[in-house]
């Protein structure tokens, strides 16, 4: 609960055009190895890996949610904590 008092209410035409949020196309890159991915952030139904379709309650979904274009974001992952810079953020 201590995540959701520190949180701001934007209205829909207020939110930052390059926030990643839900429907969000996202580009990363791994700082350190410099791989790039892009997918799209969906509702956990509509995932799927082979679509690149990532639930926004996964791992990356969750570290990157509200993060704008430019950020670099630290996250603990399956695999080990990464640094990813996000560089595209598409929102309809």
């Amino acid at each position: 609960m201590e995540e959701l008092d520190k949180c701001e209410r934007f209205e829909p035409e207020q939110f930052p055009k390059d926030a990643v949020r839900l429907h969000s196309v996202v580009v990363v890159k791994e700082v350190v190895s410099g791989k790039e991915y892009r997918f799209t952030i969906v509702m956990p139904d509509k995932a799927d890996v082979k679509l690149k379709h990532v639930s926004l309650f996964a791992p990356m979904g969750i570290a990157l949610l509200g993060y704008r274009q430019g950020d670099v974001v630290q996250w603990e992952m399956p695999s080990g904590i990464k640094q990813l810079e996000i560089t595209a953020v598409h929102n309809e």
